[in-house]
């Protein structure tokens, strides 16, 4: 039963930042711009070498 409760505060403090950072960030008009990639390789000693995943 302790791990309930637990539970139940975790969920209210997760709704209460949820809540506050909604108020904070209530600009609809506000859009994510993703940027663009530069850079596709890795600079490691002083040369940029490709990168492999």
């Amino acid at each position: 039963e302790k791990g309930n409760e637990e539970g139940e505060r975790e969920k209210q403090i997760g709704e209460r930042d949820l809540a506050m950072a909604s108020r904070e960030s209530d600009d609809r008009s506000a859009k994510v711009k993703l940027p663009a990639i530069k850079f596709t390789k890795l600079f490691i000693d002083g040369q940029f070498v490709d990168a492999v995943s």
